[in-house]
């Protein structure tokens, strides 16, 4: 579950086990290997806060029957696109992305890939390592045309709760209400953001490899894309897309990892990380092997040690950022090339603080990717 926090800008949650990923391996660990149980982390769970949208367990793992939104029998949620938000980098670190200050009178237009299609949407907005609470007057969801533009009716308004705005707690996320809308596998969609004061530090995925849209003033629900006339190459306040799937689709491929992952040097705009060919040959395949593949990288992450530049460790944010997502049954994890090669790397000194030393509560399922994993069991 989604969790809001007051006191630790490090979300997580606790999932049930009938809900957890897969373990099927992919690479070849050594033997003796198995799950490691880590030390429980001092700050521990945080607590559900409905009161402001934060999604349950519920909403993740259960089929959907909610007619008053439009869903149908036999459907059900998928992660169709996903992120793993994290800090931005402190301003001297070299590493901090345009409007890194936040947003003030300004339509944000963040572009995100679904990677199956379905019937309706929901969208997870985030202010997980944010100070201050956010606050959204409208937020839209719409198919791009090209660019910043939007292919013509499709752009529709979001609602949270039966309200148009938005108003997320520092250390929140915020599951919108679903929304019928046509969504095509492997499409592009736009969700744009219109923060009429300011919104302090945003929370951010830095490498996105993908061109995000910034316009003074109110122009969420505009589908022309001519305002725009700032751009960034970073996703902000946006952590998930769900859409209401065909039984077709067998559930959530989730990689995580680092920037092998994330896809630094692919093509911006073009989709071109390796869980993108992964989702396209999963959704060609043979009936019954249908599934979302979403991307759970951070450029420069690393297995075991927090960073203020590159999020935090993988086994503090596998919880949130892998098991977290909605139908999720696998989980890929290319990870440790950075832990590797990170003493001789040329960062600032600021990207080297680790921002804690506790390490997860709780052993996670996941599967080995391209580097092996060993874990011993205890």
């Amino acid at each position: 579950m989604h969790t809001k926090t007051t006191t630790n800008p490090q979300p997580t949650h606790k999932t049930p086990a009938a809900s957890r990923g897969s373990v099927v391996a992919l690479g070849l660990p050594r033997p003796g290997c198995g799950p490691r149980r880590h030390p429980r982390s001092q700050g521990g769970p945080h607590e559900e806060d409905d009161r402001h949208g934060v999604a349950s367990n519920d909403q993740r793992t259960l089929p959907a029957t909610n007619h008053r939104h439009g869903t149908e029998p036999g459907k059900q949620w998928i992660s169709s696109w996903a992120t793993a938000p994290h800090a931005t980098p402190p301003f001297d670190s070299g590493f901090a992305p345009p409007f890194a200050e936040g947003f003030d009178n300004q339509t944000v237009r963040n572009i995100v890939h679904a990677s199956v299609g379905g019937s309706a949407v929901r969208v997870r907005l985030t202010n997980a390592y944010g100070t201050q609470s956010v606050f959204f007057s409208a937020v839209y969801i719409g198919l791009v045309a090209t660019g910043a533009a939007l292919v013509p009716g499709s752009n529709r308004a979001l609602t949270f709760k039966g309200s148009p705005s938005a108003v997320i707690p520092a250390g929140a996320d915020l599951l919108s209400d679903p929304l019928p809308l046509q969504v095509p596998p492997d499409s592009d969609l736009a969700v744009s953001l219109f923060a009429d004061g300011p919104t302090g530090t945003p929370t951010i995925h830095a490498e996105a490899m993908q061109t995000t849209y910034v316009s003074t003033g109110d122009v969420a629900a505009s589908e022309d894309g001519s305002s725009f006339a700032a751009e960034a190459s970073s996703w902000y306040f946006v952590r998930g897309l769900d859409v209401l799937a065909s039984p077709r689709v067998k559930g959530t491929v989730v990689a995580i990892g680092d920037s092998i992952t994330d896809g630094f040097g692919s093509t911006p705009d073009r989709n071109r990380r390796w869980p993108d060919y992964l989702a396209r040959r999963l959704m060609s395949g043979a009936p019954g092997l249908e599934m979302s593949v979403v991307n759970a990288g951070i450029g420069a992450n690393r297995v075991l040690t927090d960073s203020p530049c590159f999020g935090p460790s993988a086994v503090h944010r596998v919880e949130t950022d892998a098991l977290g997502q909605t139908g999720v049954r696998f989980v890929i994890l290319t990870e440790g090339i950075t832990d590797i090669g990170f003493p001789v790397y040329p960062f600032p000194f600021v990207c080297l603080d680790p921002m804690s030393t506790s390490l997860s509560g709780r052993s996670s399922p996941v599967t080995n990717g391209s580097l092996p994993v060993c874990t011993r069991r205890g």
